[in-house]
């Protein structure tokens, strides 16, 4: 509601104000709102003083699991700097944040996405004494699927046959984050040995032996999923 439709609906409730003014011999004409808000004030009508917020992000086209960064600022129609005021961002109804506004009206807030599906995000100022709450909606983000890099190592590099080499296979996005619950094939040439998840460090174990001598091509790959891209290792010989 603007400040004149306030106004509006005080003249409805009390004295028409202008009169009430202009009786005490004070005029309007030409005087500033922030004294026109200190005038009514002094006569104990008390008027809400509008804020307005706005919001940015550092990036919309983003990937699953990454962070962007939310800033922007707020201002009142009085010019008074709602410095240690709070705002929320909410995804939807639910708050996933909170920051504190700095001396010079501005605030930061960072978000991790968390799903595919592109968030519904605002930030919103609840309002204190005379001062209005407001909402800034924030630009719509574009989530698309993380890129993974897939590693594969070896405690050893030549066995005996019928001796076991550990082979152990670690999955990370592309900011380095261990991926959870991946599943993870491992292969000697095009032939698949073993399937297996992994743990919250996003490492798989597998136990490898071989009956028969010969340099042994061993390798694993990440077929992809709902949030991450696919990924293969690197090649690992073992002469056996």
């Amino acid at each position: 509601m603007t400040i004149q439709e306030q106004l509006n609906e005080i003249k409805t409730e009390k004295e028409n104000i202008k009169t009430v003014l202009i009786n005490k011999g004070i005029h309007l004409t030409g005087i500033s709102f922030t004294e026109y808000h200190n005038i009514l004030k002094d006569y104990n009508f008390q008027i809400p003083i509008e804020t307005t917020l706005t919001s940015t992000v550092n990036n919309t086209s983003i990937h699953y699991g990454a962070t962007v960064t939310i800033s922007g600022t707020i201002s009142a129609t009085d010019s008074t700097i709602l410095s240690g005021q709070t705002v929320t961002l909410y995804n939807d109804t639910t708050s996933v944040g909170t920051a504190t506004i700095d001396s010079t009206g501005a605030y930061s807030l960072t978000y991790t996405v968390q799903t595919m599906t592109s968030p519904n995000l605002t930030v919103k100022y609840a309002g204190k004494g005379l001062y209005t709450a407001s909402t800034s909606e924030v630009p719509v983000l574009t989530i698309s699927k993380a890129d993974t890099v897939l590693t594969l190592t070896s405690n050893k590099t030549s066995a005996s046959t019928g001796e076991t080499v550990t082979l152990t296979a670690t999955l990370v996005d592309i900011n380095g984050n261990p991926v959870n619950g991946a599943t993870i094939n491992f292969m000697e040439g095009s032939s698949t040995l073993y399937s297996g998840i992994t743990n919250s460090l996003g490492a798989i174990s597998y136990n490898y032996s071989s009956s028969s001598g010969g340099t042994k091509s061993l390798q694993c790959s990440f077929n992809g999923d709902i949030n991450y891209n696919a990924s293969n290792s690197n090649l690992i010989n073992v002469n056996i």
